[in-house]
């Protein structure tokens, strides 16, 4: 006889489901199916080595994409990447479709299958009824006014509307997760791929992240004149539910030199969904470039890292102001623009001793325009050539 799980166990199985089936930056096949042949064997399991198993599962299935190589074939990766991106084969789109024909028809004949008495005895009223249609003494509703309205609404209720997979974020504003008073160990996504992109491009330049209880929160940070700037994304991560959304106000602090500078700056919610991001980016306290810049490196997080930290040179070449990273890192992030999107890139020397800057020459500006110009702010444009 199958023994009853606890309440506990019970609550920590449910967070373990949702984790594997809901969270898109932990797409682990091979665990989610070691869960499942444990759910089938749990009958003969004591309940000492259920909460071992569970504990195992838990570990295996904590936040970061390093977990998830451990634990992802490559066909894995394939049949979970069309969830991420929301594209999917010919094949997969062809089955929808037909899902979708088979669907409308299957509605028609249920519609038909309810009202054909009424439509057989309109037909043919004096051999199904025995009489004229509409008997005497009653009034038929006139089709063109509430069964119109009825027929309209139900063709209507098929339409759908065509959005990216991000626009469907929006709606978790209204999510309780998302509101600045829920504890930051309820807040566990899920995470839109583009949020996502946005907040590393801004790691990559001025962003920075801060632990905060169980979980940690992305700052951002721009001086009084790229304040436009900075309210834009304000109002980007805001619309997504990510932050208040009150308008920055402007704050004041002293400079090296004593001088009064201006600043606007804000911070997302504390998610503990954000540990497996800020243990990436500061394994040591310290911000680094990790390993998977090339994963979410897409052209909205490159112009984000663009509009953040980036300047034209007046031979219309583009420098980052990588400094604060080595100089491997920097080759890494080099070789990153190469590969994906074929931009010629050189690092030079700052004259501080290990500072490097990175730096996209003339003859591949106009390459990168196309990929950025898209996802630019109107006020940062001067960071682009005019071609």
């Amino acid at each position: 006889m199958r023994r009853p799980l606890s309440i506990q166990l019970r609550q920590r199985l449910g967070k373990l489901i949702f984790h594997t089936l809901v969270e898109e930056r932990t797409p682990k096949i091979q665990t989610f199916h070691r869960l499942i042949d444990w759910l089938n064997t749990s009958n003969a399991e004591s309940p000492h080595k259920l909460s071992k198993e569970i504990a195992y599962l838990e570990k295996a299935l904590s936040p970061g994409p390093r977990v998830a190589k451990e634990h992802l074939t490559d066909k894995g990766r394939e049949n979970i990447k069309p969830i991420v991106t929301g594209h999917h084969t010919l094949r997969v789109q062809r089955g929808l479709i037909l899902g979708v024909i088979l669907f409308i028809v299957s509605e028609c004949f249920f519609f038909l299958s309810i009202f054909w008495a009424f439509f057989d005895a309109a037909l043919a009223p004096t051999v199904e009824l025995g009489c004229a249609w509409p008997p005497a003494g009653i009034q038929p509703i006139d089709p063109w006014e509430w069964p119109l309205v009825n027929t309209i609404l139900l063709l209507s209720s098929g339409v759908r509307l065509k959005c990216n997979q991000s626009d469907l974020f929006v709606l978790f504003s209204l999510l309780p997760f998302n509101c600045p008073r829920v504890p930051s160990t309820k807040r566990i996504g899920p995470h839109n791929y583009e949020i996502i992109c946005i907040l590393i491009g801004s790691l990559l330049g001025d962003g920075s992240m801060e632990k905060d209880g169980n979980g940690s929160r992305f700052a951002f940070y721009q001086e009084k004149t790229n304040g436009e700037y900075l309210l834009w994304l304000h109002q980007v991560i805001s619309s997504l539910g990510y932050c208040k959304p009150e308008i920055p106000v402007i704050q004041t602090r002293k400079g090296t030199n004593g001088q009064i500078r201006y600043f606007y700056r804000f911070r997302t919610y504390t998610y503990s969904s954000f540990n497996w991001i800020y243990e990436e980016f500061y394994p040591n306290k310290r911000k680094v470039v990790p390993q998977i810049i090339d994963q979410y490196l897409s052209p909205l997080a490159l112009a984000v890292w663009i509009m953040d930290d980036a300047t034209l040179y007046k031979n219309k070449g583009l420098r980052f102001c990588t400094n604060s990273f080595t100089l491997k890192e920097v080759q890494y992030l080099a070789s990153v623009l190469e590969k994906k999107y074929s931009l010629n890139t050189s690092i030079h020397k700052t004259g501080v001793v290990n500072q490097y800057g990175l730096y996209i020459p003339k003859s591949s500006m106009a390459d990168l325009t196309k990929i950025v110009k898209p996802h630019i702010h109107p006020t940062m444009l001067y960071k682009l050539p005019s071609i």
